[in-house]
């Protein structure tokens, strides 16, 4: 960090605590705040807009932020489908390796046209009170829809003076944002300040996020702000009041600047001469404080701090008072300092038949592995409308407070337009999201612990158990084999790693050592529980494609449901076996209902399956807690209510279990939490036989229903090159790893689609935690890149 030492800090509110307090009190406070290491995640895909029949092909990163580097501890990431109102409808659980993962979801014909959101989370990150799951909004279509006309009937002017702070007589920076209904930025030509008596003081414009500012210097006065749109529409707002006494925090972060300037200039607060202040420049815990002087007139003076003193990134300024009080905050921006990005080159080596052969390189002269993911686009192509990007992601998103419009756009082709507009942004930000009432009240506790691997339970269904004492697990891709001991039926087993394509199996052991394929019920089970998206990520206002009215089928196609309703088909009449009260399960009702889920749905109860994920829903509820989900019990023991702990009720054979009784209606010895019935389930101890009847196979394999997601080789619908829908929408190839390292290059091949102009969208991160986000194109006519 050079000479930006630690020196750790925090601000005590004076609705928390009376009286002074010290600052090597306030040390360890700060300190141990960000003591637990926060993660961010990022998911790179292949595109944002997909058909019916492709996949979403992904590349999940995970930056610790208190290193800068790969979080390499977490190896579970969540990642959800949410449909337009934040609901999960589709999951998969990927593994992350040293911060890196990739998968694939199907976009199958139980997918509407629509828009979607895909989010990223871990276990770890439930112990804090900020939010830093990963959201990303994508469109699914399979027809035409027309562009929607965003009508903004309604705006909001907000003034934001720097430091939040007007007072009379000293010189300010006011932010000024004007938004639609939906929070969106709203461009406006001209801006003018007026005086109480409704004349221009000066004039001022914004960006193209309808984000501008002005300087003023106010007297004990009113002001006001008139905006005027393109279409002659003018908005009007108030400055907030002017204070006769007071502090304002100014910060000057000019582009090619090698210094940031810092002042707080005061009015009449010196009167006793006790009065001091300082300045913390903090992020993630790590600080500098630093004391404000005075001049002889009482002024303090501008504080100037070298830019390579400075954190990399966002840094918060935070203005205090001698009693650690927080008066006002501005956050900066520093450009990275010291290694620049490597530089990427990309070329054609060769184009022969239907394939091209693509040469990646990268100049980097430092030694750095980087791990990067390529998706490879027509140039004209409308699929891929990306808001952010893994620098926004990593660099900007965890220290700010609610929705940010285009992130990505202030870390592409950076130049000082874009750096002004960044620094317009913070500006209007104010406080960054880290509350120093948070960070005062105590430091999070940790509540929920980094996962790695699923926890594997399983119960052996045997007679005369007394024979074996143990079970062995054979090995996988991921770990040796085991052998664990018995102390009754049931077995757990921590750290438990399977994927999709993973069939591990499981034996018995008797006291001397012989195998036996058991009669065995298991089940991978994780702590973690998805959710519903908050507001704030719903905000986002989706844009839909203006395309010819095309025929959204791919040729040839092949779509596997990976999500299904399922309905039951049989015929109408419903057996007299299936009555109120417990059900004993024999010959007759085995037969008849092979899984325990066909026994389910004839009693008001719809079976919904979804990539492992099981939800049973009440058709008769009308539950006030808002959920449709029964309570579930097996052999007596309550089940968590989501759909990873109950998928191994997909795979239950009704000839497995002794007894169930399901009960739609209200449970009232559970109270509310039993509104919508209750299904307990005893499994049996012995085995169904009879005439006639073929006794169920032994299930000596671990169920994989929720399981690591198998990472797959790329592949795409058969699409029409010459069609339409193809440049427009289509997908040319997808690289989810390329591994670098130092200055090398790698090579990999793409169809030839038989387009001259195609994109290449890379993103990356090395295990230095350097960050890759870039967009190259290749013009193959000329067999060079742009």
């Amino acid at each position: 960090m050079g000479r930006f030492f630690i020196l750790l800090s925090c601000i005590l509110f004076n609705f928390n605590v009376s009286g002074q307090t010290s600052q090597e009190n306030l040390v360890g406070t700060y300190s141990d705040y960000f003591e637990l290491p926060r993660e961010s995640g990022y998911l790179h895909t292949n595109k944002t807009t997909y058909i019916t029949g492709e996949n979403i092909w992904l590349k999940s990163y995970v930056f610790n932020r208190k290193t800068s580097k790969p979080f390499v501890k977490t190896t579970n990431l969540h990642i959800a489908l949410h449909n337009e109102e934040g609901n999960v409808i589709k999951r998969a659980l990927i593994l992350s390796k040293n911060g890196y993962g990739q998968g694939n979801i199907q976009v199958d014909s139980s997918l509407a046209s629509g828009n979607y959101f895909l989010s990223a989370t871990t276990n770890w990150m439930r112990n804090f009170k900020e939010d830093d799951s990963f959201v990303r909004p994508i469109t699914i279509v399979n027809k035409v829809r027309k562009t929607p006309i965003f009508q903004n009937d309604e705006y909001e002017l907000m003034v934001f003076p720097e430091g939040g702070n007007l007072v009379a007589d000293v010189e300010s920076t006011v932010g000024v944002k004007l938004t639609d209904s939906n929070g969106y930025g709203v461009p406006f030509i001209n801006g003018e300040v007026l005086n109480e008596d409704g004349l221009k003081i000066m004039d001022f414009k914004s960006n193209r996020f309808g984000i501008g500012s002005f300087p003023i210097t106010p007297e004990l006065s009113e002001y006001s702000i008139r905006t005027t749109l393109v279409d002659g529409t003018t908005i009007k707002a108030k400055l907030p009041a002017i204070h006769r006494n007071g502090v304002v925090l100014k910060v000057l972060n000019n582009y090619e600047d090698s210094k940031i300037k810092i002042s707080a200039a005061v009015h009449n607060v010196f009167a006793d001469g006790m009065e001091k202040y300082s300045i913390l420049v903090h992020k993630n815990g790590t600080s500098k404080l630093i004391p404000l002087v005075k001049d002889e007139n009482d002024a303090i003076k501008i504080l100037e701090i070298e830019k390579n003193e400075l954190l990399p990134g966002i840094n918060i300024i935070t203005l205090f008072n001698e009693s650690y009080e927080p008066l006002a905050e501005r956050m900066v921006f520093n450009e990275m300092q010291g290694k620049k990005d490597p530089e990427i080159n990309i070329g054609v080596l060769e184009r022969s038949n239907d394939s091209i052969l693509i040469s990646l390189n990268i100049e980097n002269d430092y030694g750095i592995k980087q791990n990067l993911s390529v998706s490879v686009l027509p140039n004209v192509s409308l699929a891929n409308k990306s808001p952010l990007n893994i620098k926004s992601e990593f660099y900007l998103k965890p220290f700010i407070r609610g929705f940010i419009e285009s992130p990505s756009y202030y870390f592409e082709n950076v130049d000082r337009q874009k750096h002004y507009d960044l620094d317009l942004l913070l500006l209007t930000q104010g406080w960054s999201r880290y509350e120093w009432r948070n960070i005062f009240n105590g430091a999070p506790e940790k509540k929920f612990e980094i996962e790695n691997g699923l926890k594997l339970i399983g119960r052996i269904n045997e007679e005369k158990m007394e024979k074996y004492n143990s079970v062995f697990i054979e090995a996988s891709d991921y770990h040796d084999s085991r052998v664990i001991t018995l102390e009754d039926t049931n077995f757990t087993v921590d750290g438990f790693f399977i994927d999709t394509n993973d069939s591990v199996e499981v034996k018995l052991l008797d006291k001397k050592g012989k195998a036996k394929a058991p009669y065995l019920f298991t089940a991978l089970r994780s702590d973690f529980s998805l959710s519903k998206l908050s507001e704030e990520y719903l905000r986002y206002r989706f844009e839909d494609h203006d395309v010819p009215d095309l025929n959204f089928d791919l040729k040839d196609k092949i779509i596997v449901l990976d999500e299904v309703q399922v309905s039951d088909e049989r015929l109408d009449n419903v057996s007299s076996v299936i009555r109120d009260g417990p059900i004993n399960i024999n010959l007759e009702i085995a037969q008849m209902y092979p899984l325990v889920t066909d026994l389910i749905r004839r009693r008001s109860f719809n079976v919904i399956q979804s990539m492992g994920d099981l939800r049973i829903i009440n058709r008769r509820s009308v539950s006030l807690n808002g959920g449709s989900t029964p309570l579930i019990f097996l052999d007596g023991t309550r089940m968590p209510l989501n759909g990873q702990a109950l998928d191994f009720l997909s795979t239950l054979r009704t000839a497995e279990i002794e007894q169930i009784e399901i009960n739609p209606y209200p449970d009232v010895m559970q109270g509310i939490r039993g509104a919508n019935g209750t299904i307990r389930i005893w499994t049996r101890k012995d085995f169904l036989l009879g005439d006639g009847y073929v006794p169920f196979v032994k299930r000596a394999f671990v169920q994989n229903n929720y399981a690591f997601t198998a990472p797959k080789e790329y592949y795409s619908p058969k699409y029409d090159y010459g069609f339409e829908l193809f440049s427009y929408l289509g997908a040319i190839h997808w690289e989810p790893e390329l591994v670098l390292e130092g200055d090398s290059s790698v090579k990999f091949k793409i169809p030839d689609s038989g387009l001259n102009n195609i994109d290449f969208y890379i993103e990356g991160m090395g295990n230095d935690g350097s960050l890759i986000s870039e967009i190259k194109t290749i013009n193959l006519t000329k067999n060079s890149l742009n």
